[in-house]
């Protein structure tokens, strides 16, 4: 997986044309983002998740997705193309989002899955704690 050769994605960094357009907050890390075109980028933040999506403006607070889904991400080798990412948020709307496929598509699948890993742990923690201050 060689992210140099990657299109529209970049880890840990904002793609050049979302620099003037995202404005991070103190503490927040840029995880993936996604540009192809003025109507279509994102960016997942440590915090949000915010962006266009065909052509609408959305942001979202990182810890109110519940569940994702995913188009066809995979492509013949060498071909270049999109997949569409649905994100749904705890207060029951969701977020169709454009992006990358190919190797690129990981960026934001390892992203989804390891955050609602940490999610699961975390809920798993406070659950246990509440039982013992309980006992």
């Amino acid at each position: 997986m060689d992210a140099t050769e990657w299109r529209e994605t970049s880890i840990a960094e904002l793609r050049r044309p979302l620099i003037d357009r995202v404005q991070l907050q103190d503490g927040e890390a840029v995880l993936v983002s996604f540009f192809e075109s003025e109507t279509d980028w994102y960016v997942f933040t440590s915090h949000r998740v915010l962006g266009v999506s065909g052509g609408n403006s959305y942001e979202a607070g990182v810890d109110s997705i519940c569940e994702y889904e995913l188009d066809q991400f995979k492509l013949p080798e060498g071909r270049a193309g999109a997949f569409h990412l649905r994100l749904v948020l705890s207060d029951g709307s969701k977020l169709k989002l454009k992006s990358e496929a190919g190797k690129a598509s990981m960026a934001p699948i390892y992203f989804l899955r390891t955050f609602q890993q940490l999610r699961k742990r975390a809920e798993q923690v406070a659950a246990r704690d509440a039982r013992n201050a309980r006992a």
